[in-house]
């Protein structure tokens, strides 16, 4: 992803929201762009009322409800990556990274450094 310094929520255009800059080596999450992605891409999936799967939302959502035991109930999930272009949302040291890494290496994926500096999955080459 770009970088990030002040920027605007497009969920809410009347409250001005600033994001944090976003560092791909850090611990953060690439909000900003979760934000677009979650305008075009919305969950509209109702939030279940009981378990009813761990993971649930219409496929072409960027969001998931994802159940939490721990709480009973489902919480909203973003993507770890961006649906057109591949490019995680993640920074490298993000509490979750080594889940995203183990799903990509299930999948025979790679994770390499852009020249933009960002981070993207792509196929392992054979």
């Amino acid at each position: 992803m770009l970088s990030l310094g002040s920027a605007f929520s497009i969920q809410d255009k009347k409250a001005k929201k600033a994001y944090p800059v976003f560092n791909p080596e850090g611990e953060g999450y690439d909000y900003k762009t979760a934000d677009m992605l979650i305008n075009k891409y919305p969950l509209t999936t109702p939030k279940p009322n009981k378990f009813m799967g761990e993971e649930l939302g219409n496929e072409d959502a960027f969001e998931r409800w994802v159940w939490h035991p721990e709480l009973n109930d489902y919480k909203k999930h973003g993507a770890s990556f961006n649906p057109e272009t591949g490019m995680l949302l993640k920074g490298k040291k993000h509490k979750t990274f080594y889940l995203t890494q183990q799903v990509e290496d299930s999948l025979n994926n790679e994770i390499y450094r852009g020249k933009d500096e960002r981070y993207y999955s792509r196929p392992r080459k054979k």
